[in-house]
């Protein structure tokens, strides 16, 4: 858990003690430097610390009827919401039996009555920082840890796909072979009906052999793009000439508006020009798949600087950094995604689309090419109201 943090950037503090003059006398001393809650029973004070604004720091009351404050700690420490919680108990108790026994139920230290008010801010200080260095290497460690779980998942997906993909490759290279040797025995025939009928047979076959040759090259670009050392010079084009490239020879069967807005601050992503191809034609597309049975459908493609607070990559699950960012962003007002659809978007052959219209590579692809050029993803998402996909890119 994170060291909580509000407007004023204050933390939290959670006094939680039975009796009321002891509440006053921790809020006034407390209510200047910190967010004071409180509560007059062990139970309230759970419900507190359950909540959606949980305490940075709880001090706990040991004798309290109902639920004394060593029962209350056993539930806190026991709960994963709150057992990073840093708990000092305030006791009356001076005996080192009493202190064992907090200690060994996760308590970080003892406050003993009657406080003495300097002695209880600098510990209340020195606990809190402790807490806001192990939360930074827990989410270092998260981070880590989620990244190493996405590498290993696209490693094991690569390999697979590159041997399915080059298997494929194979047999349409022997379909099309013959499909050539085809046509020009057709050519010899006299029988024009039937001369007609294979001609179109094998017209039928090209075409197929064209479109599973457009998917194995996808397949193929999914596979070399997380190979990160071979890092080639990249063609960098004007990012606007980019995108109206992809709407110009976009095929759409919808009768959807399709809106371009660029912001006159916005500069271009330094990202190959071929790969953003890629990643503008995937997006739209999926975009106009969402919309294709919404009668005002819309699809709209902005590109501009903004000054960006943290956020979650929802690809990869890293830290987006504050500050500059060129975002790139493809919405729509489609079906939309629920939250575990969202999770799943970009893992290799998930796909929402009925068996013959998609693999599941087009966003697999996209999340690939965004973070080799350094950038992450945002999506949001409500179903039956339409998605939005953020790329964020440094300037």
């Amino acid at each position: 858990m994170s060291l909580t943090k509000d407007s004023t950037d204050k933390a939290i503090i959670l006094v939680i003690d039975d009796t009321p003059d002891n509440l006053v006398i921790m809020s006034n001393l407390l209510e200047d430097k910190y967010i004071v809650k409180v509560a007059n029973r062990g139970e309230k004070g759970l419900k507190i610390a359950r909540s959606n604004s949980p305490p940075d720091l709880i001090l706990l009351d040991i004798m309290m009827p109902e639920m004394d404050g060593y029962e209350v700690c056993e539930l806190l420490k026991a709960d994963p919401k709150t057992a990073d919680i840093p708990i000092i108990f305030l006791t009356a108790k001076n005996e080192v039996d009493d202190e064992i026994s907090g200690f060994t139920l996760g308590a970080v230290d003892y406050i003993t009555k009657p406080i003495q008010a300097e002695v209880t801010l600098a510990r209340i200080k020195r606990h809190l920082a402790i807490k806001m260095v192990q939360d930074k290497q827990r989410d270092a460690a998260t981070k880590l840890r989620n990244q190493l779980i996405y590498m290993q998942k696209i490693s094991s997906m690569g390999q697979l796909t590159a041997g399915v993909a080059h298997e494929f490759n194979n047999i349409l290279g022997v379909i099309s072979g013959y499909t050539e040797i085809s046509k020009m025995i057709v050519e010899d025939i006299q029988d024009d009906n039937c001369k007609d009928d294979l001609g179109q047979n094998l017209s039928a076959v090209e075409k197929g052999v064209k479109k599973a040759t457009h998917l194995i090259q996808k397949m193929l670009v999914y596979c070399n793009q997380h190979d990160l050392n071979e890092r080639k010079k990249i063609d960098v084009k004007p990012t606007v000439d980019v995108i109206n490239d992809v709407l110009s020879t976009l095929d759409t069967t919808d009768n959807a508006k399709t809106i371009l807005t660029v912001s006159s601050c916005a500069e271009n992503i330094k990202i190959d020009s071929i790969a953003l191809n890629q990643i503008v034609t995937n997006l739209v597309n999926n975009a106009h798949y969402a919309i294709k049975n919404v009668p005002d459908g819309c699809v709209k493609i902005s590109l501009e600087m903004i000054e960006l607070d943290e956020l979650q990559c929802t690809a990869c699950g890293n830290v987006i950094s504050g500050g500059s960012h060129i975002e790139l962003s493809v919405a729509d007002n489609g079906c939309g995604m629920d939250y575990e659809t969202i999770l799943k978007v970009f893992d290799p052959f998930f796909t929402t689309k009925p068996v013959g219209d998609g693999i599941g590579l087009g966003l697999s692809v996209v999340s690939g090419v965004v973070h080799q050029a350094g950038g992450h993803i945002v999506v949001d998402s409500k179903l039956g109201e339409g998605t939005v996909f953020k790329l964020f890119f440094d300037k």
